[in-house]
């Protein structure tokens, strides 16, 4: 059973999620949302990866607390695309919901994914939900250096290898939520 629940309509998401993103980027002049969206895809395959090897130090930093203490307890990612990094690649990913609220922002990325079976093909999509907290600010780090050990990195890795701090623009966004489904609604968005 899916726990998100959104608005069906495209059409009815759209300003929503346009004047969240700019309300974030209002108050974070650091944010750049298409940047994100790109660099999504490195970040699902370095958690996906870190789930299988269950790579406690690397997923502390991506997910939020709850998150960790439900996977560490073996409640969280079961049967889960996220969790099955092998034949797996992101073909697309795009922000589906945005909220800029006073105590968090919140993001609602749909992260569509090909999987190939032993004689299949099959095209899950992940419904990941990211948060940080409200005033929160991109941080840049030094070009080439992890922020926060100074260790050399790159742009094609999402954790720092020496440290495992997250790195890039999704830095100091947590994973919340990570689901298979939403339960898409008729009508405006409820808040």
């Amino acid at each position: 059973m899916a726990r998100l629940r959104l608005p069906s309509s495209p059409e009815v998401r759209a300003p929503v999620v346009a004047r969240a993103l700019h309300a974030i980027a209002g108050s974070d002049p650091g944010f750049d949302g298409e940047t994100l969206v790109r660099e999504l895809p490195i970040r699902f395959s370095d958690c996906s990866r870190a789930l299988a090897n269950g790579d406690a130090d690397r997923l502390r930093n991506w997910l939020t607390p709850d998150l960790f203490e439900q996977w560490q307890r073996g409640q969280a990612f079961q049967g889960s695309a996220t969790a099955d990094p092998s034949d797996m690649w992101v073909e697309d990913a795009r922000v589906v919901w945005a909220e800029h609220g006073p105590a968090e922002d919140r993001l609602v990325v749909g992260i569509d994914c090909v999987s190939q079976g032993e004689d299949s093909l099959s095209a899950p999509t992940q419904y990941w939900v990211l948060v940080r907290a409200a005033g929160s600010k991109t941080q840049p780090g030094p070009a080439g250096r992890c922020p926060d050990c100074g260790a050399p990195s790159n742009d094609s890795v999402s954790f720092c290898p020496y440290c495992s701090a997250a790195l890039g623009s999704l830095r100091g966004w947590r994973l919340q939520e990570a689901d298979d489904e939403v339960d898409w609604y008729e009508g405006p968005p409820l808040f």
